[in-house]
């Protein structure tokens, strides 16, 4: 894990560096708000510790340019401001979790531990939730299909059907296991809805030549996934 500490004060930024190296993080650091931007538009951190009142640009204009430029990592703001008031507005602009000074590194490790702890757990969900095949992107939970980055508009049916093939690639599945897990149990019209369906998705997805979901004769559809 790579963290950024952004603080003017070269003693306690020592300090800091020193006690996070020891509990086996990469860490830099930047000594102004300038420069601390400079490093989070630049590089690739996973969290940043920020210092409140800094010279060039203070910590709350910080985070802000931060959030514009659309970087969601965890940041912790180091203050003396302890008001209510001022906590408020800092999580306004985008801080995760303040830490006042003056404090106990042990008390600043556990805060940066469960951030960190919660943003992995996060990014293990998205992940769960998007749904790759060759040149095929799904994201569950947007809704989304990307072919070849592009994104391609695709109907409620025509998603849930996609969704569910690549959810389980290369398992054959009947006309009527379909009906029964796209449909629902209720659907009484023609199996050949599926039929139907089906070529709507190969042309979206460019499928012409059956590469990705084939027919199989007698049975159904999979989508084949050779790796």
């Amino acid at each position: 894990m790579k963290l950024l500490i952004v603080e003017d004060e070269p003693q306690l930024a020592r300090l800091l560096q020193l006690e996070c190296q020891f509990e086996g993080y990469e860490v830099e650091v930047a000594h102004d708000g300038e420069e601390g931007l400079e490093h989070l538009v630049t590089g690739a951190y996973d969290l940043a510790l920020i210092d409140w009142m800094m010279p060039k640009m203070n910590g709350i204009d910080l985070v802000k340019a931060v959030r514009k430029e659309g970087l969601d990592l965890p940041i912790i703001m180091l203050t003396a401001k302890n008001s209510l008031e001022d906590k408020l507005g800092g999580f306004e602009v985008g801080i995760d979790d303040y830490v006042t000074k003056p404090f106990h590194t042990e008390e600043l490790l556990a805060r940066i531990q469960i951030l960190l702890r919660r943003r992995q757990l996060r990014s293990g969900e998205e992940r769960a939730n998007v749904l790759k095949h060759d040149h095929i992107e799904l994201n569950k939970t947007t809704r989304q299909v990307f072919i070849q980055g592009e994104e391609e508009h695709f109907t409620q049916r025509e998603f849930d059907l996609l969704c569910h093939f690549m959810s389980r690639p290369n398992r054959v599945w009947s006309r009527d296991e379909l009906l029964r897990d796209v449909w629902g149990y209720d659907y009484e019209g023609s199996t050949n809805v599926v039929d139907v369906y089906i070529r709507y998705i190969r042309k979206k997805i460019k499928d012409e030549d059956q590469r990705y979901i084939e027919t199989v004769r007698g049975v159904g559809y999979r989508l084949r996934d050779d790796e």
